[in-house]
């Protein structure tokens, strides 16, 4: 039964009848042996916050590291496997480190990110990460980047990239739903939430063509192309559930899949992130 404070709201949807969500309290329950179906944007988010763990929860953590490890798909020619550390700091922190097993040689590791207005990217190790003079075109990227990740593992927003939510909900079949949404320099994602739990089940965003795509020979008649992570096998870590596995995909290509090692709430941030003062700035040596 829903708690006191709880609210219905119906909608008829073609072919699939009358069907009710009821919201309450940080949760939502169905009613009967129906599938839910949200009624607005905000309910759709409230709701998905509540799945992940609950919005206080969510908006609480100052900082998030996960680490994957990176398995290309078999169809992928010269895949090689990586491992990725992400953190994110907010309101606006974030910091990427790949690491690419190279067979009978060290691993070469690539540091990138930004702290406020600040930017880098370069070879980690003894040399530690360069600073270069920020860049926009990549200081971009990165900000779109430091946003998806925030939206696809906490629901986050971020002032790096503000929002503008779609008006409406888009069906998407009878057990899911789409909410989407774009900010600056073309910024979009789409967001998948399931019916029955709200729990997000991917997301997707269109871009220009970029440096793997170069390399793996990939085209698109639109010049642009349609990148697609399904959020699966969520786990509990401190509180908020992460998904313990992201397939990764390409205009619809498969293209590999994340799987998480280790996930850190509130952590301490690295160097890079915690410094305040300004960084020596210099040119980095890394590959573009």
């Amino acid at each position: 039964m829903p708690v006191r404070s709880a609210r219905s709201l119906s909608r008829n949807v073609a072919g699939a009848g009358l069907i009710v969500l009821t919201i309450g309290a940080g949760s939502c329950t169905s009613t009967g042996a129906q599938q839910r179906q949200i009624e607005t944007v905000s309910d759709a988010l409230g709701c998905a916050r509540g799945a992940l763990g609950g919005p206080k929860a969510l908006s609480a953590i100052s900082s998030l590291a996960v680490t994957f490890e990176e398995i290309p798909d078999p169809s992928v020619r010269n895949g090689q496997r990586t491992t990725s550390e992400i953190t994110l700091g907010f309101p606006a922190k974030f910091k990427a480190t790949s690491r690419l097993r190279l067979p009978g040689r060290e691993d070469f590791v690539l540091v990138r990110g930004f702290a406020g207005d600040r930017q880098f990217v370069g070879p980690a190790g003894d040399n530690q990460a360069q600073i270069e003079k920020p860049d926009q075109g990549s200081f971009r990227v990165l900000r779109s980047e430091f946003a998806r990740w925030a939206l696809m593992l906490l629901l986050r927003e971020t002032p790096v990239v503000p929002l503008k939510w779609s008006p409406a909900l888009t069906p998407d079949g009878a057990a899911h739903v789409r909410i989407a949404a774009t900010g600056p320099d073309s910024f979009n994602i789409a967001l998948l939430l399931d019916n029955a739990t709200c729990q997000p089940l991917g997301v997707m965003w269109d871009r220009a063509p970029n440096y793997d795509d170069a390399m793996s020979g990939r085209t698109s008649p639109s010049g642009r192309h349609v990148e697609r992570r399904d959020l699966l096998d969520y786990r509990t870590f401190d509180g908020i559930r992460l998904p313990a596995r992201i397939r990764t995909a390409v205009d619809g290509v498969p293209r590999g899949e994340l799987k998480l090692i280790t996930a850190r709430v509130n952590p301490a941030l690295p160097d890079e992130l915690a410094q305040s003062r300004a960084l020596t700035v210099g040119r980095s040596n890394a590959p573009r």
